[in-house]
């Protein structure tokens, strides 16, 4: 038996054992009635958070929208500024190279493959240093010594410090490279066929 009923028909009991019926009415619709307040207090709260659910709700998707029209905004920004990137990389007189700080080919332009006859798979990004200075040894675009010319070109790299050389390709050509490292630890280097000049 449910305890508050026990509790009602221990108030409606009268002295002799018999059941009051109209207090025990009284105390269930007392109690029905309570229920019934009880259950508005529920409803009003529970109306009342999801007002504020949906009010929250609208922030955020306002917020969403606003984020999402900012990142579209500047992705065209970014998309207009590497076009510029590519449009000044790709129209340098020098053949151009960036590596981060593990010698790895962050990017280079056509020019700077074009000038040692290498494919677009050797100068993809990602490649080593070491692995585009082989590359151009095989295809003959290097010094004589080709040996000591890779260990050469990797240990200045190490050092971290500009540098300028002219090497003497084995076709005859002079090819002058300007070194300098970024402040992330990687490298850019413009490479120059100054065959002409010399």
């Amino acid at each position: 038996m449910h305890k508050l009923l026990a509790r009602q028909l221990a108030k409606a009991a009268k002295g002799s054992g018999e059941l009051d019926v109209e207090i025990l009415l009284g105390l269930v619709s007392e109690a029905y009635g309570q229920s019934d307040s009880d259950r508005q207090r529920t409803d009003r709260s529970i109306a009342l958070m999801i007002g504020e659910l949906e009010q929250l709700n609208r922030g955020l998707d306002q917020l969403v929208q606003e984020r999402t029209a900012a990142l579209r905004e500047r992705e065209f920004e970014l998309q207009a500024q590497n076009l510029r990137f590519d449009a000044a990389l790709e129209n340098m007189p020098v053949g151009l190279c960036m590596f981060d700080r593990n010698d790895y080919l962050i990017v280079c332009n056509e020019r700077y493959g074009a000038m040692y006859g290498l494919t677009s798979e050797q100068v993809k990004r990602g490649v080593t240093l070491r692995s585009i200075l082989e590359a151009r040894v095989a295809a003959g675009n290097s010094p004589e010594d080709a040996e000591r010319y890779v260990e050469q070109r990797l240990a200045e790299v190490r050092r971290g410090q500009p540098y300028y050389t002219e090497n003497v390709m084995r076709d005859g050509r002079v090819v002058a490279v300007n070194y300098r490292p970024t402040q992330d630890g990687g490298w850019v280097a413009t490479h120059q066929d100054i065959t002409a000049q010399k």
